[in-house]
């Protein structure tokens, strides 16, 4: 027993057990970096999208300037002739065609007077066919001698004074006739109703505000510019102008160099029957219809400055990344040769000069010929020297789907 122990004791034996215990700890470590280097070798590259020939250009730089859209004709309406009013047919909203009949006036005064005046004008006739027939009989008298100068004359006056009765009486339904048609409040254009400022059964007088009304279909903008800049605008001139992230072009109609109280000129613009440029999400101008313009709306119009060296670059603001000091970072993921797919992030630096919408307009680090190689997107966050494999956008298109 004791031998037993001795032997377990030893020196010899304990460094046997070391040797192996160590030998089992280097065979383990090696098994280990062996699955690592396996399975790194089936680590795909990250993936990125970089923007390729997608120019964005549906932007204009210049100089940028508040307008109002206002309605062709704006106009308040009512009645010239008194009354009561007996229909309002449309109200605030409603739309309307030139000649529709707004509202209605009381006309049981003025149909009863044009009865009057048609009895009128039958016994106007009456009298005037036989203040004729005396005439004719005088005459055919005085031919014979057997009527005097004197009764010739009556009768002739007597002719005359009947034809001016029935004319009198004629106007007088004419008249009528012309109030009965004012007591219609006609539609002068094509619009809508802004404001009703009147109800069923109120009196009214002539001249009297009942609807407020604009015209629809025709617009125009008017904008207010330096007088430095509205001198340089000469009518005709078509210019940019931005509505709800949309550009179309519109036509300068009338030039008002007067300077207003806030000491600015007034320029009047006539919107185009042109198609209108959107932003699509890949970044390309896209035609889009364009959406309505409705009066009282605000529009930015746009005066192109004149071209310099330099006017920059637009990319979308999901490419930048903040680097400090007021500038921002691009990465850029260029290919050895068109047919590789693979490619080495690069970080460069750029300065933006403006923001308009979901795009800047950048200048420095990216240029024309390195455009098509900004990031535009990756699956997971880059960083410069990263080893990256390229997708086209059909690809990414297809595989978010």
């Amino acid at each position: 027993m004791k031998t037993k122990d001795n032997l377990l004791h030893s020196p010899v034996v304990m460094v046997l057990c070391f040797i192996v215990v160590l030998i089992c700890a280097l065979g383990f470590s090696r098994f280990s970096q062996s699955e690592e280097a396996a399975y790194s070798t089936k680590i795909q590259p990250l993936l990125v999208e970089t923007i390729g020939n997608q120019a964005v250009s549906v932007f204009t730089s210049g100089d940028r300037y508040v307008g109002r859209i206002e309605a062709g004709q704006r106009a308040e309406v009512g009645f010239d002739i008194s009354g009561v009013i007996t229909a309002v047919l449309k109200s605030e909203g409603d739309t309307f065609k030139k000649g529709d009949i707004l509202a209605t006036l009381d006309t049981d005064r003025l149909i009863a007077k044009q009865r009057e005046l048609k009895a009128g004008i039958t016994r106007a006739n009456a009298a005037k066919k036989l203040a004729k027939s005396s005439l004719l009989r005088a005459e055919r008298l005085k031919a014979s001698r057997n009527i005097s100068e004197q009764a010739l004359d009556e009768a002739l006056q007597k002719k005359d004074s009947a034809d001016a009765e029935y004319e009198l009486v004629l106007a007088q339904q004419a008249s009528v006739d012309v109030e009965l048609r004012k007591s219609k409040l006609v539609a002068p254009f094509d619009g809508v109703v802004i404001d009703r400022l009147t109800d069923e059964g109120r009196a009214t007088n002539p001249g009297a505000t009942a609807l407020l009304l604009e015209e629809i279909g025709k617009t125009e903008i008017r904008v207010g510019l330096p007088l430095k800049e509205a001198r340089q605008l000469q009518v005709g001139d078509i210019l940019s102008v931005e509505h709800n992230k949309q550009m179309f072009k519109a036509s300068v109609a009338r030039i008002n160099l007067a300077l207003s109280t806030s000491r600015v000129s007034e320029i009047y613009l006539l919107p185009q029957d042109l198609d209108a440029l959107s932003m699509s999400k890949d970044g390309s101008a896209a035609p889009k219809q364009r959406s309505p313009l409705i009066s009282g709306e605000l529009v930015h119009v746009v005066l192109q400055s004149k071209p310099s060296l330099d006017q920059g670059i637009w990319l979308p603001l999901s490419t930048l990344s903040e680097y400090g000091r007021g500038l921002w970072s691009v990465y850029l993921a260029k290919p050895a040769s068109e047919s590789d797919l693979s490619a080495v992030i690069e970080r460069t630096i750029v300065e933006v000069i403006q923001i308009q919408g979901e795009y800047a307009q950048v200048k420095g680090g990216v240029t024309k010929e390195t455009l098509p190689y900004v990031v535009s997107s990756s699956t997971y966050r880059v960083v410069a020297g990263q080893n990256v494999r390229l997708i086209t956008a059909s690809a990414a298109s297809a595989a978010t789907e």
